[in-house]
């Protein structure tokens, strides 16, 4: 790194000592700060080329958002594809992810794209080779944006089932939400869509007794079992506080563990895996301008690699930005101590509802990407009146729904919960919903009209591949639209949320953090949503940031154990 960089740095930490029986609590070769799957990962293909690391986690589970997301990964040009002759290659994938990025904010923005779409196949087989972890391709499943230059379906690839169990008594390690997953994706998508797969109690019933989990839980499992079986250390209650400099380049990491602070020397480097800076309250006041109400993430993402690196006087980008969702914030439900949001998905693309504002007036395609949704139309400004006019905004359903599909998580046939209100009729749910009736009433009249023909002409409702996968696909005359005419009505506020913040350190094709001047910092790297995106205000498809945290953890530990500068 430039030493003149560093000699600007006003909170540069004490200097780790010579002596590495006096440098701290220990000293490995690599030292991953935050357990989700990129840290984990790198943690692995450290050790298997015959380097020391060590993993430390804040929070007393593993997994960060890892654990609680639904599991996708984007490799495309994969094995799965090929054998079920679905057309892709580097060349469409590049493309995609060029197209789909809106310009390149820093300059690493190629450099980190060709460096995913040429190494995920690549960092896959070696964990599937060397870990319990296996993936399976949603075959069915298209890219978000399918007209856009590039864009295939079966990229997306999830984890197979996975029984915790196994795992001893480090099974209690793993983070869980208040949901636990026990259904993988993969079950629906060769099933032809995602309302074809119902579970039944006895099968839940069952994977709860053995503790078999999906998506990001059966994830971390698997890799924290190849983690134990090599008996590499994972020190949980473990939270950094700053990097150790020493000669230009970072030596270490300073942890507080009960109360003390315990200096950890590593000799290769230190890789950030801290997750986003969704819970910083600080950074959300100064760069978030938009409706926010908060994050669907443990609350352990606090930015601590953000801000141990900013300390360091390193650049960051896109510390405005984040993968928003609509969301649902049932009364009451918290979690960790912060509210909880559930993503809204399945709710918008679905027959018979409707996203509404407080006019009553839809205001935007529901079945797109949660995003884009979000962007487009939740964020919208209006310049006259001086306001977001679609915050808030509110799920409206009927007893048609109501009767076929799932809300919130409340199957069809349980009864109501008080959080969703029901009424009669559109105008007493206006009333109850505080909403406009009258513009609710014509509202309903204008889409039912199109519905019946299977068409929304104001939205383009169901318009592409994406959108009618989430709806249902036996559905008549289309997947993704049916009227609201059978009462009682239903109505639930839905809230502004994210699934991760997109902004973070900036990094390079095998994940080293960059300085101000464009210079690799020695020691330091960073993936996962600690690394700011390389995508400006959208994401590309389902899994593009727990497959970018798994192919950048593998290169940065494949890279930092070559011993390259």
């Amino acid at each position: 790194m430039n030493n003149v960089v560093f000699a600007s740095m006003a909170h540069e930490p004490e200097r780790v000592s010579g002596d590495e029986e006096d440098a701290g609590d220990l000293v490995v070769d690599l030292a991953v700060v935050g357990s989700g799957g990129g840290g984990l990962a790198a943690a692995i293909v450290a050790h298997d080329h015959g380097l020391r690391a060590v993993v430390l986690e804040r929070a007393d589970t593993l997994g960060g958002g890892t654990a609680l997301a639904t599991g996708g990964h984007w490799f495309p040009n994969n094995q799965q594809q090929q054998a079920a002759g679905i057309a892709d290659s580097r060349e469409a994938a590049l493309a995609h992810l060029l197209a789909t990025a809106r310009g390149e904010h820093i300059p690493e923005s190629r450099e980190i794209a060709e460096a995913y779409v040429d190494h995920c196949i690549e960092a896959v087989q070696y964990l599937e080779a060397h870990t319990p972890l296996r993936f399976e391709a949603l075959l069915n499943f298209p890219d978000y944006r399918a007209r856009l230059p590039g864009a295939s379906r079966g990229r997306t690839m999830v984890p197979a089932l996975f029984p915790v169990r196994s795992l001893g008594e480090a099974a209690s390690w793993i983070r869980r939400g208040p949901v636990t997953q026990r259904v993988s994706l993969k079950e629906a998508d060769e099933r032809g869509g995602s309302t074809r797969f119902q579970p039944s109690p006895e099968l839940l019933a069952q994977r709860e007794r053995d503790d078999v989990r999906a998506g990001g839980g059966a994830s971390i499992a698997a890799l924290l079992k190849a983690c134990l079986d090599r008996g590499i250390e994972i020190r949980r209650r473990h939270r950094a506080q700053r990097l150790v400099v020493e000669d230009g380049r970072v030596a270490g990491v300073e942890v507080e563990h009960d109360g003390r602070i315990i200096r950890i020397g590593a000799r290769r480097g230190v890789l950030l895996s801290t997750g986003g800076a969704d819970w910083d309250a600080v950074n959300t006041r100064r760069n978030v301008q938009r409706p926010y109400d908060g994050p669907a993430t443990p609350p352990a993402n606090a930015g601590d690699g953000h801000r141990m690196g900013m300390v360091l006087g390193l650049p960051v980008a896109l510390m405005h930005d984040a993968s928003w969702t609509p969301a649902f914030q049932l009364p009451g439900e918290r979690y960790e101590g912060g509210l909880y949001f559930r993503p809204c998905l399945r709710e918008r693309n679905l027959p018979h509802t409707i996203v509404i504002n407080r006019a009553g007036q839809r205001f935007g395609n529901e079945s797109l990407p949660y995003n884009d949704f979000v962007n487009s139309a939740v964020h919208a400004w209006d310049g006259d009146a001086y306001t977001y006019p679609n915050v808030p905004m509110f799920l409206v359903l009927d007893s048609q729904y109501r009767a076929r599909y799932p809300i919130a998580g409340i199957r069809p046939g349980e009864p109501d919960p008080a959080w969703l209100t029901a009424a009669t009729s559109l105008p007493e749910l206006a009333s109850r919903l505080g909403i406009d009736g009258p513009g609710l009433a014509a509202t309903v009249a204008c889409f039912n009209a199109s519905a019946r023909q299977g068409e929304d002409p104001v939205f383009h409702r169901g318009g592409d591949e994406y959108q009618r996968y989430y709806g249902d696909v036996d559905h008549r005359p289309h997947p993704n639209l049916g009227p609201l005419d059978t009462p009682p009505y239903y109505g639930v506020q839905l809230h502004v949320s994210a699934y991760g913040s997109k902004g973070g350190l900036i990094t390079d094709g095998v994940a080293r953090v960059i300085d101000q001047v464009g210079h690799p910092v020695p020691g330091l790297y960073a993936v996962g949503n600690v690394a700011a995106s390389f995508q400006h205000n959208i994401g590309y498809t389902g899994g593009g940031v727990l497959g970018r945290a798994l192919v950048f953890g593998y290169l940065a530990a494949t890279h930092l154990a070559s011993g390259a500068s």
